[in-house]
């Protein structure tokens, strides 16, 4: 008998690992997308091996897999920085050079490589993530004439 379907499941193993993140944020660094995955990897996989007999009848009959796990939780790693205020955005940058420049019409828009994309700053103090890669960063601003 199931107990849990597919999204339930992917809600726990997910809220879960949100803990994780929260409790271990060092294990995270959002400047560095490779250890960040490789972690979460590492941590999904130690999930999945520790489920119960009852969890591993479920995963089955819902068709749950090992891979599943680890998208999840690497998910959570990449939206991690579209959820930090501009503050904490602006710590993670703190002293570092950026890594290119985007001249617009309101002003330079300075981007910060991190993992998951880019903490985009501006001449006017506005700070925010962006999951975008360099070049549809620097498309987006053309295609909007703002640059």
């Amino acid at each position: 008998m199931k107990t849990r379907d597919y999204q339930t499941t992917r809600q726990q193993v997910e809220e879960l690992f949100r803990d994780n993140l929260r409790l271990y944020p060092e294990m995270y660094p959002a400047d560095n997308l490779e250890e960040s995955n490789a972690t979460a990897e590492r941590v999904a996989k130690g999930y999945w091996e520790n489920r119960t007999d009852d969890e591993i009848e479920n995963d089955t009959e819902n068709g749950i897999t090992e891979s599943d796990y680890v998208s999840w939780c690497k998910k959570e790693v990449n939206q991690r920085l579209t959820q930090m205020s501009s503050e904490e955005l602006d710590e993670i940058i703190e002293g570092r050079k950026h890594d290119f420049e985007i001249h617009t019409k309101r002003g330079t828009i300075y981007a910060h490589k991190v993992a998951g994309g880019f903490i985009e700053t501006s001449d006017h103090g506005e700070t925010q993530f962006t999951s975008l890669s360099k070049e549809e960063l620097i498309e987006y601003y053309k295609e909007n004439d703002l640059a």
